[in-house]
């Protein structure tokens, strides 16, 4: 097994929380030898969608009046601002505190691998 089940049931239940409010997202959760990471930028208040195997972006055309084309706009690039923002700053402390623990505890930690989501769902 190439993942946690314990991760995949609280990654799921993430999704669950970030669809009933309606809120995007940008998650990643750990237990030792595993990780799951989550970007979900599909609240309705947002045009952009992760297309199909997580390769780019789409930024969907609407039917909607200008004036609300603009505003769904807006508020999809202030969620990329601020989940960009607090990215940079979690991934600076994670980063920190790793080459803190490589240096007082004399560790190394070696290169990681990744799987899909539908890999490991198969």
């Amino acid at each position: 097994m190439q993942y946690s089940p314990k991760l995949k049931q609280a990654m799921e239940e993430i999704k669950t929380i970030l669809d009933k409010y309606d809120i995007a997202g940008m998650v990643v959760i750990h237990t030792p030898g595993f990780s799951e990471n989550l970007l979900q930028i599909d609240p309705s208040y947002s045009c952009a969608r992760i297309l199909p195997g997580g390769i780019g972006l789409h930024f969907k055309n609407t039917d909607r009046p200008a004036a609300q084309r603009k505003t769904l706009a807006q508020d999809t690039a202030n969620m990329f601002s601020l989940l960009a923002d607090g990215a940079g700053h979690a991934f600076l402390a994670a980063k920190s505190g790793l080459e803190a623990m490589e240096t007082r505890f004399d560790i190394k930690q070696g290169p990681t691998s990744h799987s899909s989501h539908e890999e490991q769902n198969n």
